[in-house]
């Protein structure tokens, strides 16, 4: 008999499944899954927006992870873009006479209600796990901690962004120099003309001997500061102006942000 080949061996090889694989994959329908009322992440207005467009141009291609024992454990923002999209709408309680939701809205029902079914349910693709109510919170704090997650090597960046448009994967010029000067301005566009800018001499400002007007100096090297990236332009202006900043602010105070 002969031996197997190279190919047939690798084969072989490749057949059992790594110990270190903790789901199975499935196909759920969405009305079973709980969303993790606990789950900490949040997400603005213009990250749902690009997140959306992601989901309707490529489709979902990462599995959500689910609890068996119900909660969604990683995927809350492209579940609710699935919802949208799917016209999903859960089942609810509501008052057999009127219609009326919730029941304690409706001075009719007396206590009495009936439910309504579930509009457009779907088959979701997910990631099952079984954990206890400690574990899963556990993890879904890990699988949303962005210091988890690693950084961007500016030369693999640079080359994996050539020819992408920067706003559809969620960076902007601002993001880019932030993180990386001079890969900022090497994405920058050129300038129709070739012509040497002109200096611009910045207004002068009358001062007073008992009181001078300064611009605000950014921190110095040994102040204990950090620098914070968001992932737009716009999902930073957002923010800004949500707490009452300028949103053409470059440096601010712990107090500012925070308070206190």
């Amino acid at each position: 008999m002969s031996s197997p080949s190279a190919t047939d061996q690798s084969a072989t090889n490749a057949s059992a499944k790594t110990a270190h694989q903790a789901f199975q994959y499935r196909e759920v329908p969405r009305s079973k899954i709980k969303t993790a009322a606990y789950n900490p992440r949040i997400l603005t207005e213009s990250a749902r927006r690009l997140l959306k467009r992601q989901i309707e141009k490529n489709k979902l291609v990462e599995t959500l992870v689910w609890n068996e024992r119900g909660n969604l454990v990683s995927g809350h923002a492209r579940l609710s873009i699935l919802d949208q999209l799917q016209k999903y709408e859960p089942a609810i309680l509501a008052c057999p006479s009127c219609g009326t939701t919730p029941v304690s809205d409706c001075s009719l029902c007396a206590g009495a209600f009936e439910p309504l079914p579930v509009k457009n349910d779907y088959l979701v693709g997910v990631a099952v796990v079984r954990l206890s109510e400690r574990q899963e919170k556990s993890l879904n704090v890990f699988m949303n901690n962005a210091a988890a997650q690693g950084n961007f090597s500016e030369g693999l960046l640079q080359m994996v962004a050539e020819g992408l448009d920067l706003e559809e994967v969620g960076m902007g010029q601002d993001d880019l120099a932030a993180m990386f000067p001079g890969m900022a301005a090497a994405q920058a566009p050129a300038t129709a003309s070739s012509a040497p800018a002109v200096p611009v001499e910045a207004p002068k400002v009358a001062q007073s001997e008992s009181a001078a007007i300064q611009t605000p100096a950014a921190p110095k090297a040994e102040t204990d500061a950090v620098m914070v990236v968001w992932p737009t332009r716009a999902a930073r202006d957002e923010y800004l102006a949500s707490i009452g900043l300028d949103v053409n602010g470059r440096f601010y105070s712990s107090r500012e942000f925070f308070g206190g």
